[in-house]
């Protein structure tokens, strides 16, 4: 317990740029300036997409310098040294997915572990981040790139269609179908809780070091 109280968890996500709501919009206005867009389509769907977030807030997404969505989150562990953390990172990667070090880069001079992996989300939906783990002077800097996403459609076997996964990318969500936005932002809301969870689920490994240990 007495460990537990001197981790300070940090958990801080850093985003210097982001994916916004006027991100969306400048996207949609510069299709029109460069009549990509038909001046009444564009009145439309500024219109929709001004009634759609009257009450609600654009899931902001962070971005790196090239634009690309980008999710850091770094916590810190005071009194562990960098070959316990890695260790113990090694460990969870096993038991949570099951990982062998063939898909797998790791080196615990550079204190990096490196993997790409599918990870579940509602509705048959799944996305594939890069994942960057990074250990230094007790702390752990997690990064999420290269984000993609995929949908999943059972085969119908009544009418001989097999089993497909789809590939899509949810940016701009302001050039998709209305209909579509609905399902897009629960995604990219459930993707920043989904990583969030991720790391909380690695931090809670390292802290119960102590008591897994006792047998």
């Amino acid at each position: 317990m007495r460990y537990a109280l001197l981790i300070a968890l940090l958990a801080v996500e850093i985003s210097v740029l982001a994916q916004t709501d006027s991100t969306e919009r400048a996207i949609l206005y510069n299709r029109f300036i460069n009549k990509q867009i038909e001046e009444s389509d564009y009145s439309k769907l500024y219109s929709l997409w001004n009634q759609r977030f009257k009450s609600d807030k654009y899931p902001d997404q962070p971005l790196d310098q090239n634009g690309e969505v980008h999710y850091t989150f770094i916590c810190d562990f005071k009194d562990r040294d960098c070959e316990f953390l890695f260790n113990r990172t090694m460990e969870w990667l096993s038991v949570n997915y099951g990982l062998v070090p063939a898909n797998v880069y790791s080196n615990l001079r550079d204190g990096k572990v490196i993997f790409r992996f599918n990870l579940s989300l509602p509705d048959d939906y799944t996305c594939t981040p890069t994942i960057i783990i990074s250990i230094r002077d007790g702390r752990i800097r997690y990064e999420f790139i290269g984000i993609s996403y995929q949908l999943y459609y059972p085969p119908d076997y009544s009418s001989g269609v097999p089993e497909r996964t789809v590939n899509f990318k949810p940016y701009p969500l302001i050039l998709r179908k209305p209909s579509e936005w609905n399902q897009i932002l629960m995604l990219l809301r459930e993707t920043k809780k989904l990583f969030s969870t991720e790391v909380q689920n690695l931090t809670d490994y390292i802290i119960n070091y102590d008591h897994s240990n006792k047998f």
